[in-house]
């Protein structure tokens, strides 16, 4: 099989980063810890590329398909420039979504009957899709449902793009001026190879963003990637990765965004708005199962997992503890409460306020209650 690199992010991956933001980055590259968390991060995401060259996909749609795409995604890379700004969120953008891609496809986020695949280098950039879940049917009876996910480092301050373009996709009226063909409404992933082997073209996929801060994917990057005795690109320890506190941000990140947009979708004046709900509603319910069955693990001392989290020690004057190194010392704790209370890190809030935005008039705590709630009856 063919690979190739992906050398840039989605088609609206490049971020308006702050004067900050690119001092932190640019600091996270100097150290050697780090790097070699971003080359093995790298690796594992080349490892699960694949090229729309692929000759299963040359045998579908023809050489003359394929050319035509190639020259629309050049076309997109050159308007959008490849510049510093993109170099520099770089690292942190792959590390993110190696990890996640990680989390689904070995560790078992969304459930254990779910292949997760990268997509190519043009689903990434013109469809606005970096990893596809695919919900099977271990006994093959059923058809596969499917999630789109957006991954968003939100150190990039892109979010709000993600959230309002998947707002029109549910419409409709999403329309880049390189597209020659009206869209199918949701998403849509044009080079697919199924968990069967078979080449898809599929369309009016739900579509959800991923999301976390920098510090989350430092903290994941310096924890798990580029460490041998712990490599999660090279050794694929389902352990690893399935009792971190990202995975049940991201799931929480899904179901919240799986009940609102099926929401949204209903009040839509389109012909496709029924469907389109339903099949937001029908991902929702599966991935609930999964969290509620989450929710009930506990850890060594009893204490559920699903609500630890790493805070950082401060001295007796309130000064933060070091180490010897003059890194601030981090322990584990238990909450029991979401984001309100600083369990999940700040993407998730400004998740739920940019949901908020799109349309203010569905009420954003519904599905986040109902969380609280099924995790409050498992403790």
């Amino acid at each position: 099989m063919n690979f190739e690199r992906l050398n840039s992010g989605s088609a609206d991956k490049v971020p308006a980063m702050k004067d900050e933001d690119i001092k932190k980055k640019i600091e996270f590259e100097k150290v050697p810890a780090y790097m070699d968390a971003y080359k093995d991060a790298e690796r594992f995401l080349n490892k699960n590329s694949v090229a729309i060259n692929d000759k299963k996909f040359v045998d579908f749609y023809g050489q003359e398909s394929i050319i035509s795409d190639r020259e629309k995604l050049k076309s997109i890379k050159a308007e959008r420039g490849e510049g510093l700004v993109e170099e520099e969120g770089k690292a942190i953008a792959d590390l993110v979504e190696a990890t996640i891609l990680h989390g689904l496809a070995e560790s078992e986020w969304f459930g254990e009957n779910i292949r997760a695949t990268k997509t190519t280098e043009f689903d990434d950039n013109v469809e606005g899709v970096d990893i596809v879940a695919e919900v099977f049917d271990p006994k093959g009876a059923k058809e596969s449902k499917f999630i789109a996910l957006a991954v968003d480092a939100t150190y990039a301050n892109d979010l709000n793009k993600k959230i309002i373009r998947i707002g029109q996709e549910i419409r409709g009226v999403y329309k880049h001026k390189n597209d020659k063909a009206s869209r199918s409404p949701l998403a849509s992933v044009k080079y697919y190879i199924d968990i069967k082997g078979n080449v898809k073209n599929i369309k009016s996929v739900p579509k959800v963003v991923a999301c976390c801060d920098i510090d989350t994917a430092e903290n994941i990057g310096e924890k798990y990637w580029g460490r041998k005795d712990k490599c999660v690109g090279e050794v694929k320890d389902k352990k690893d990765l399935k009792d971190e506190q990202i995975k049940f941000q991201i799931l929480e990140e899904a179901l919240i965004q799986l009940d609102y947009f099926g929401r949204y979708a209903a009040k839509q004046d389109v012909v496709w708005s029924i469907e389109a709900s339903e099949k937001y509603q029908h991902l929702y319910k599966d991935l609930l199962t999964v969290y509620e069955k989450s929710s009930r693990e506990v850890d060594a001392d009893g204490e559920p997992i699903i609500y630890k989290t790493r805070k950082m020690v401060k001295n007796p004057d309130g000064t933060l503890e070091k180490t010897s190194t003059g890194k601030p010392v981090v322990k584990e704790v238990s909450s029991y409460k979401l984001v309100d209370q600083g369990v999940r890190d700040k993407s998730f809030a400004q998740l739920i306020n940019e949901l908020s935005g799109l349309d203010p008039t569905l009420d954003i705590r519904r599905p986040y209650d109902q969380l609280q709630a099924s995790v409050n009856q498992s403790i």
